[in-house]
């Protein structure tokens, strides 16, 4: 027996569709933006600027202002990601209590273990009568 979707929440789970999407997308770019900001090098200059230090105050404060930029843009970008996949939980679990799973792009009901008949909330087919 295949898996039909409830016309009552065709609108609201049409949304809820659209919002995974985006943030699967918009997840995947904040990963990207978190590696890249773990990647920085800001942290090297500030080093080479403490070895200066010894002999200026000048060198001093550029190393802390190096060491200030790469922390703060890990922390900005580490909060995005965090705040990113909150949201990407509340949207799951919004699924999960309507019977559906989904991975990826695809929509599919948690009885269907095996991911073999994906599920179209924009498809009227999907929906019982």
């Amino acid at each position: 027996m295949e898996f039909m979707l409830n016309p009552e929440d065709k609108y609201a789970l049409q949304q809820q569709f659209r919002r995974a999407v985006s943030f699967n997308d918009r997840l995947a770019e904040a990963e990207a933006a978190h590696k890249h900001a773990s990647e920085g090098r800001w942290w090297i200059m500030g080093i080479i600027a403490v070895l200066f230090a010894f002999h200026s105050d000048v060198f001093l404060g550029m190393s802390l202002a190096f060491f200030f930029v790469h922390f703060f843009v890990l922390f900005r970008e580490k909060m995005a990601l965090g705040r990113l996949r909150e949201r990407k939980t509340e949207i799951d679990w919004w699924f999960h209590r309507k019977g559906l799973n989904v991975v990826g792009l695809q929509l599919f009901s948690e009885r269907d273990a095996r991911r073999s008949t994906p599920l179209d909330p924009f498809n009227d087919v999907h929906y019982s009568a």
